[in-house]
């Protein structure tokens, strides 16, 4: 009897927890943090994000690149459509050591003038390691990405001259299956 229970344990633990473990595993080595100002407390004019993306990995060779390809997800105030991959670009991380890299982004995310929001940043990461075909990671499983969730503006603080910047706070990353 107890092994039929331990091998009953076994099997549901496989067959639904697998997914969902895969998933936490990527996800606890991509970290964003971020933060959201606006420029003018009296008039709004722009909101900017500012963003850290990490990447970690296990060991890779000597002269591996990674490289964060990204896009901006948000909606359009106007129509009332979402849109995904917003000019899309790619940023080469700065390698802190050989199993993690880091890089910067800066964008204003809502203009006084235009009716986009910008609320997520879509990404995956290109990992091209010396004589082997680039790899792209963005969760589990072929064709997933990461999707961070940005502050909103709303919630956003004005910065006054001479006001110290508030700190980066972690932001919640997802795997989106496609």
């Amino acid at each position: 009897m107890k092994n039929l229970i331990a091998v009953v344990t076994f099997l549901s633990t496989q067959l639904f927890a697998g997914p969902f473990l895969g998933e936490t595993f990527f996800i606890d080595n991509v970290k964003v943090e971020g933060r959201t100002l606006i420029h003018s407390c009296s008039y709004f004019s722009n909101a900017e994000t500012e963003l850290t993306v990490t990447f970690k990995s296990g060991p890779v060779d000597y002269g591996t690149r990674v490289f964060l390809e990204f896009g901006w997800g948000g909606t359009n105030g106007r129509t009332g459509e979402n849109f995904e991959w917003e000019n899309r670009a790619e940023l080469e991380l700065k390698a802190g050591s050989f199993t993690q890299w880091t890089g910067n982004l800066t964008q204003v995310i809502a203009e006084r003038s235009s009716p986009q929001t910008l609320q997520d940043l879509n990404f995956v990461f290109r990992v091209e390691e010396p004589g082997k075909a680039p790899r792209y990671i963005g969760g589990p499983e072929k064709g997933d990405k990461f999707v961070a969730h940005l502050p909103t503006v709303e919630e956003s603080p004005c910065l006054r001259p001479g006001e110290e910047l508030p700190k980066l706070e972690e932001l919640t990353v997802q795997v989106v299956r496609n």
